[in-house]
């Protein structure tokens, strides 16, 4: 038994992959027990995928080791993408249980010099440095010198004599059966419909959401940000930090979740327009090393059109401009609790920060601070793809929809 959870990099969100899943032995890589998982990340992210494979023999073979072998392909394409290993432990053991989570690259590009015959290719493990001869399509064993008999359609992928690689408007175990398209009200705003695995979900269709929209029926617009900029020197980009707080509604409190995006500025333009397709409810615009708090709400809008500003008078003063050395030298628990001054002093302060909180002034003139780390590293979650020391920004820490690279 397993439970496999996946991580996509940029470019990847809307992309089908197809997991194919064997228990293989270690001495000829014959095939116990396979599986297949269709995955889509707008549908599919954050979801445990439970499996079972079974050995061929009963009892089995204690004189072999076996892993669990995870081939990726791109569906649309048939395309092979990446290979992981996963070694079963203790193999006199009659049940194993597994839980695996794998971050699929943008392009596998390990190459190797194994010798794999005209029929392979030799290429390294994404998990390991273990290499292995991946076959030609049609053909099989450890130097791709077996030729499978495919007795599957033709436009289907043959990657043994059992195990079959659908297109996306097939199914079945020889890829011969059709599945029933899509209607026309499937998707609405011109949403691209995908029909779902039945395998692991009892909806029938996703759609997948491009252009400012969203939802099961892509019917949601994302939220369209206006942001403007007013008496402040506009530089060439702007970093956009979303803070997600807590609903007073779902009756639980959560640390605040925060996302950053950015936007370059054209020359001669004094605004620009941030598309955000997930709640939250504190907006803070960061313009040459400066914060200003551009969007305070109560509740969390799913969709919909702001427009605010960037002024002087809603930036965020740093605690070096609001206290002495003297406090500053002292450890933050001994700082925090006298952090409500500036806010009953100043009454035209609307937020400031240290090296770790940010803190805004309430209507009371009390301060409400949340974690807020100045020197943050933005590398998408640890699957930071951009080269030459670019930093990384996606749209949500757990589900990420929409990647980019920022240059320096």
């Amino acid at each position: 038994m397993g439970t496999l959870n996946s991580v996509l990099p940029l470019g990847n969100s809307q992309a089908i992959f197809v997991f194919v899943l064997t228990l293989i032995d270690d001495e000829d890589q014959h095939i116990n027990s396979y599986d297949q998982i269709e995955y889509l990340l707008v549908r599919d992210c954050n979801t445990k995928f439970n499996l079972y494979l079974l050995f061929s023999t009963r009892p089995k073979n204690l004189s072999k080791n076996y892993n669990i072998r995870i081939d990726a392909f791109k569906k649309v394409l048939l395309a092979y993408h990446a290979s992981w290993l996963f070694p079963i432990q203790f193999p006199f053991l009659p049940v194993h249980q597994m839980a695996l989570q794998i971050n699929i690259p943008i392009q596998s590009i390990n190459k190797c010099s194994i010798n794999c015959g005209i029929h392979g290719q030799c290429l390294k493990y994404e998990n390991t440095e273990t290499y292995f001869c991946h076959c030609d399509y049609g053909w099989s064993g450890h130097r791709c010198a077996n030729q499978d008999v495919c007795n599957c359609s033709s436009d289907s992928l043959c990657l043994s004599t059992s195990i079959f690689l659908c297109p996306l408007n097939k199914f079945g175990p020889r890829c011969y059966l059709k599945r029933i398209p899509c209607r026309s009200d499937s998707c609405m705003n011109d949403g691209v419909c995908v029909l779902s695995d039945v395998h692991f979900t009892q909806n029938k269709v996703t759609c997948i959401y491009q252009n400012g929209f969203s939802g099961p029926k892509y019917q949601f617009r994302h939220t369209n940000i206006s942001i403007t900029f007013r008496k402040v020197t506009i530089p060439s980009i702007i970093f956009v930090h979303f803070i997600e707080g807590f609903d007073k509604n779902e009756y639980k409190v959560t640390l605040p979740i925060r996302t950053t995006t950015f936007k370059k500025i054209p020359v001669y333009q004094d605004s620009v327009i941030i598309y955000r397709n997930a709640p939250f409810h504190i907006l803070f615009a960061e313009l040459n090393k400066n914060y200003y708090l551009i969007l305070l709400q109560e509740k969390r809008i799913r969709s919909g059109r702001i427009s605010t500003e960037v002024i002087p008078s809603h930036r965020c003063l740093s605690v070096n401009e609001l206290f002495d050395t003297s406090f500053l030298s002292l450890h933050i628990l001994r700082r925090i609790k006298y952090y409500h001054i500036p806010c009953q002093e100043r009454s035209n302060l609307v937020c400031f920060y240290d090296d770790t909180y940010m803190c805004l002034c309430n209507l009371y003139q009390h301060a409400n601070c949340f974690e807020f780390v100045q020197n943050m590293n933005y590398n998408c979650g640890g699957t930071n793809y951009c080269e030459n020391d670019g930093e990384c920004f996606q749209d949500d820490p757990k589900c990420p929809t929409s990647s980019a690279c920022s240059c320096k």
